[in-house]
């Protein structure tokens, strides 16, 4: 199963202007990315930093699985980030 984070954004329809995204949170995969299964997962706002899970030494890998499931995905090097939402598919409405 996949793992993600999510960002409070609204995300409005282009063409009726209709709430695309289920409670405005977009997911993306970037980041500290809990096992779903857990029953967590992070919930950004526009601008706050990401967190990182630590490994044993207290470093960040990139692109690591951890034992449990969770997940840092992407590399904490990259500080700006444009998020494409992922999890929901969400491009448009039906109209």
């Amino acid at each position: 199963m996949s793992r993600f984070a999510h960002v409070h954004a609204e995300l409005p329809c282009p063409r009726c202007d209709a709430r695309l995204a289920p409670e405005n949170a977009i997911g993306f995969q970037w980041g500290y990315c809990p096992d779903p299964h857990g029953g967590a997962y992070f919930t950004y706002r526009v601008g706050e930093p990401l967190l990182w899970r630590l490994d044993s030494r207290k470093s960040v890998p990139a692109w690591a699985y951890f034992l449990g499931g969770d997940a840092n995905i992407g590399d904490p090097s990259f500080a700006d980030l444009l998020v494409r939402e992922s999890e929901y598919a969400i491009r448009a409405c039906a109209i």
